[in-house]
């Protein structure tokens, strides 16, 4: 499950939620994760930002988003979250 992340209509990221089991969350759980994804938004932006003004190129955002995706998916081979959830 996929939830993408907006700021004011601009598209910041991506929140997903994995399960290796079939149909494993539900419309509640759905809508949670928008309600997370909701309050994610404006802290990646604002990351991704103030990393843009720091470290000019496309790589700023991310650099920003390592430290996240590190935490997100420390099962997962750093580079490959990003490059799947970041696009530059």
């Amino acid at each position: 499950m996929a939830i993408p992340l907006q700021w004011y209509g601009e598209l910041v990221g991506v929140l997903a939620a994995e399960s290796e089991k079939l149909d494993a969350f539900s419309e509640r759980d759905e809508t949670l994760l928008g309600i997370v994804a909701n309050q994610v938004a404006p802290a990646v932006r604002g990351k991704l930002h103030r990393a843009d003004l720091g470290a000019p190129g496309r790589d700023a955002g991310r650099a920003a988003l390592e430290p996240c995706a590190r935490a997100a998916s420390p099962s997962t081979r750093e580079d490959e979250h990003l490059r799947s959830t970041v696009t530059t």
